[in-house]
């Protein structure tokens, strides 16, 4: 049986911290449950760095494509499976409820209004899904 991990992150892309801490946690998952699906927003940014991270580390690297072109992805070569585009806020909360545990890597510490990360962390706290937050400026990668 697989492990289902999510990611949601800033368009603006990762920090070199997030993505060095991004990259330490996410081989810890695979070394501990060896199959692993990767679930992401296929957004520009760092949705790109993560899959990237996900398919060069041997996941199997699941689209969750938004219905707005301009924000989306065009590197469809990390993609092992895609689900059908959708609106930015459902197809975060399909990502959520498709996971066990996600990873989060917004553009501030601070939680903030109106930021599709930070709407997708509220979301799985909701439902219970644990949120692993790797947050900028404060690492020890």
């Amino acid at each position: 049986m697989s492990y289902h991990v999510g990611f949601t992150g800033t368009r603006a892309g990762m920090t070199s911290d997030q993505w060095h801490m991004l990259r330490k946690r996410l081989a810890s998952i695979k070394a501990e449950y060896g199959d692993v699906v990767f679930h992401y927003g296929q957004a520009v940014g760092a949705d790109e760095e993560a899959a990237l991270l996900a398919h060069e580390m041997g996941f199997w690297v699941v689209s969750h494509p938004s219905n707005l072109p301009n924000q989306t992805s065009v590197h469809t070569d990390l993609i092992s499976e895609a689900r059908a585009p959708k609106a930015p806020l459902v197809r975060n909360h399909d990502i959520v409820d498709e996971s066990s545990l996600m990873f989060a890597t917004p553009r501030t510490p601070n939680e903030e209004l109106r930021s599709g990360t930070w709407a997708t962390i509220r979301y799985a706290n909701r439902t219970g899904v644990t949120v692993e937050q790797i947050l900028p400026g404060f690492l020890d990668a």
